[in-house]
């Protein structure tokens, strides 16, 4: 149980404390008490709760240190590998949250690491490919002014692709979903965005 490893250590105190490094600190504490990879956590329960860990997390997605962001996305990428699926509805909602901090350059490796844990131990395609708070309305260049995040987003679309056989039991790419990834690539075709239109350009090759 990691919240009876963490009782024993000093996180809560390090992760209120207002310089950043001692924030980082105490996410590395957390990290650790995690275990070694691959993560293997308990399931929630009336003795395991990880939603008020999801929400300190999602807190620090928007500190204004790179270091901070980056680590708590490795909290949050420990937590889907190691538990799974049954953070879905508490995970999910991170996804459009977490592809726009790619704005930020020093950012993007740490969200390309992170959503691409999610994918399969958390999301599908079909959640992916959803209407709302996923990558349509992200690679819409009317709603998604920001290039770098557009081109984030196409470049998740190709490594989910390339891990669909071995990401997890929720990566399977149906033909229907490769119609609608298609169709999702071909209307960035138009980007106004060199790279953007590059990387569409690789999207629907990758999905022949």
């Amino acid at each position: 149980n990691i919240f009876v490893k963490l009782s024993a250590t000093d996180y809560s105190t390090r992760l209120l404390l207002p310089k950043w490094s001692e924030k980082v600190a105490a996410l590395d504490i957390l990290l650790e008490c995690g275990g070694e990879q691959p993560f293997k956590l308990e399931q929630p329960s009336s003795s395991v709760n990880y939603v008020p860990l999801i929400g300190e997390m999602k807190k620090l997605l928007g500190h204004t240190h790179f270091a901070v962001a980056s680590k708590a996305m490795q909290v949050l990428s420990m937590l889907a590998e190691g538990v799974g699926r049954e953070l879905y509805p508490n995970l999910r909602p991170l996804l459009t949250n977490l592809l726009q901090l790619s704005k930020d350059k020093k950012l993007v490796k740490a969200v390309a690491s992170c959503v691409d844990v999610f994918f399969g131990n958390i999301l599908s395609f079909e959640n992916l490919l959803a209407k709302e708070d996923s990558l349509p309305s992200l690679l819409n260049e009317r709603n998604q002014k920001n290039a770098i995040v557009r081109l984030s987003c196409l470049q998740y679309i190709i490594r989910c692709v390339e891990r669909r056989n071995t990401a997890g039991n929720r990566a399977m790419l149906s033909v229907d979903n490769a119609k609608a990834l298609g169709k999702l690539a071909s209307q960035t075709l138009g980007d106004t965005d060199a790279s953007v239109r590059k990387s569409a350009l690789e999207t629907l090759k990758i999905l022949l």
